[in-house]
This record gives C-alpha cells, sequence and structure tokens, in this order.
C-alpha cells in the first residue's frame, strides 16, 4: 500500500485497484460511446467521430500504460497488470 500526501494529510492507496478501477470504470465509457458512435453514425459528422475516437484511444493508451507500470519493492500493490487488464480500444 502506497501514501499518499493530499492537501497536507496522509492517505492510504492501493495502487493496483486504483488502476483496476480505472480500466473498469473507463472501459464501461468505451461501450457506452462505441454504442452512441454506432446509433448516431448517420448523425455524426465523419471529422468529429474520428476526433472522438481519436481523443478516446489516446487516453486508452496512457491508462493502458499505467497498467505496465510495477515495483517488485512494493509486494502486491505495485504489479504489472498489463496481462490482466484490457483497455477497450474504439475502432473506426
Amino acid at each position: 500500500m502506497m501514501i499518499a500526501w493530499t492537501w497536507g494529510f496522509k492517505m492510504r492507496v492501493n495502487f493496483d485497484n486504483m488502476r483496476r478501477r480505472t480500466t473498469r470504470d473507463f472501459n464501461k465509457l468505451g461501450n457506452v460511446l462505441d454504442n452512441f458512435l454506432e446509433q448516431y453514425d448517420w448523425e455524426i459528422l465523419s471529422e468529429d467521430k474520428e476526433e472522438i475516437i481519436t481523443s478516446y484511444n489516446e487516453l486508452r493508451s496512457a491508462i493502458a500504460s499505467l497498467n505496465c507500470l510495477y515495483d517488485d519493492a512494493i509486494d502486491g500493490d505495485m504489479d504489472d497488470l498489463s496481462n490482466e487488464l484490457d483497455v477497450l480500444r474504439i475502432k473506426f
């Protein structure tokens, strides 16, 4: 468990669980966005759709990178989760 400083207070955080929750919630957003883009495809300009998908996938890459971070010195809290967690990618 890591200790983070927030507004002058110490706070214990579990980095692995934070990454799991972030990935889960991001994938929920991805599913909603993907369904929206499919449902309203005919109403969305292709440039806007491309910008939305590109922006989403750029953020996806950042979250996937966080899942690769690990530190063997922090037992059970800073594991490599890249094989455990999959971050949804939206295709054009």
